[in-house]
C-alpha cells in the first residue's frame, strides 16, 4: 500500500507556486498511533513523508519510526532540501537510504543526494522566460534522467506563456540530449496527481487529492485506510486548476501522475 502522510502544512520557505496554507498545523501522536495500528498487518507499505516541509516535524517522524516495523515500511520524503541533518537522522535510524524528492531551490546540497534522489523543477510563467543554462547543466550533472518538470498550476497561463514553455522545452531537450516529458497547462489537459494511494492529512482525514484540502473521503478513525483514485482526483482538480489553463491546444498533452 502507498500512503502519503501529510505531517502538517508548516514550511520554512514561501515559494510562489506553493498551494499549502502554512497554518502551523501539526500531526498528533494519536493519529500516528492509529496509522501504525492500521498498517501493522500489511506485508509491504510505502510511506511518503509530506508537508509543508516534513523535516520541520522531526519529533513526530522519529516517534513514528519507533512504533512501526521499519523492515516492512519503505519511506520516502518530499522536501525542499534545506534541513539535511533531519534527513541524515532518518536514514541513520532506518539503517538505509530513503528516496528523496527535492524541489527547485537554487541552494542544492550535493552531500544529501543519494542514488534514490529525484529532483522536481516547478515551471512558472516567470522562470521559463530566461533559460539559465549554467544552472541546468549543474542539475543535469547531478540528477540526469531523475529530473521532472511540472508547471505551476496555481497561476494563470496565457498563450504567450505556452510559447515560452515550448522554447524552454526545446532548450532543456537540447541540453540533456533527450526528450523531457513536460505537461503543458492547456485546455485539453486532464490533470490528475493521486493514483491508488491513501492520502492521510495531519488531522487523520483521508483526502481524495492532496492538493485539495476539502476533498475529504473519510477519516482513519472511522474508515481505516481508503485509496484515492485517479478519476476522483481529476474531477476534484479540474475546477481548481483548469481555470488557469491556456486556451491553446497542444497535441502531446497527456494525463499523468505528478507528485
Amino acid at each position: 500500500m502507498r500512503i502519503k502522510l501529510i505531517l502538517g502544512d508548516t514550511c520554512n520557505l514561501h515559494c510562489e507556486y506553493c498551494y499549502q496554507d502554512n497554518q502551523n498545523n501539526r500531526i498528533s501522536k494519536e493519529v500516528l498511533d492509529k496509522i501504525a495500528f492500521l498498517i501493522k498487518d500489511l506485508d509491504e507499505i510505502d510511506i511518503n513523508l509530506f508537508g509543508g516541509e516534513p523535516t520541520l516535524y522531526e519529533r513526530e517522524i522519529m516517534y513514528f519510526l519507533s512504533i512501526v516495523d521499519m523492515n516492512k515500511v519503505n519511506f520516502s520524503i518530499s522536501t525542499n532540501g534545506t534541513n539535511q541533518e533531519v534527513i541524515r537522522k532518518i536514514q541513520s535510524t532506518l539503517g538505509k537510504k530513503i528516496s528523496i524528492l527535492l524541489s527547485n531551490k537554487k541552494g542544492i546540497i550535493p552531500s544529501m543526494i543519494n542514488d534514490k534522489t529525484k529532483f522536481r523543477y516547478i515551471l512558472t510563467t516567470e522562470n521559463i522566460k530566461v533559460f539559465d543554462r549554467q544552472y541546468f547543466e549543474i542539475l543535469h550533472g547531478l540528477f540526469r534522467e531523475k529530473i521532472t518538470f511540472i508547471p505551476n498550476f496555481y497561476e494563470k497561463w496565457r498563450d504567450v506563456d505556452i510559447l515560452n514553455l515550448s522554447i524552454f522545452k526545446k532548450n532543456i531537450d537540447e541540453l540533456t540530449g533527450r526528450f523531457n516529458e513536460i505537461i503543458f497547462p492547456c485546455n485539453n489537459l486532464k490533470f490528475g496527481c493521486c493514483v491508488d494511494e491513501c492520502i492521510i492529512n495531519w488531522n487523520g482525514d483521508i483526502l481524495g487529492c492532496h492538493r485539495v484540502k476539502d476533498s475529504i473521503i473519510g477519516n482513519i478513525f472511522n474508515d481505516g485506510l481508503k485509496l484515492s483514485k485517479l478519476e476522483k482526483c481529476i474531477s476534484l482538480t479540474q475546477g481548481v486548476v483548469s481555470k488557469n489553463f491556456s486556451n491553446s491546444f497542444v497535441s502531446h498533452v497527456i494525463p499523468r501522475r505528478c507528485d
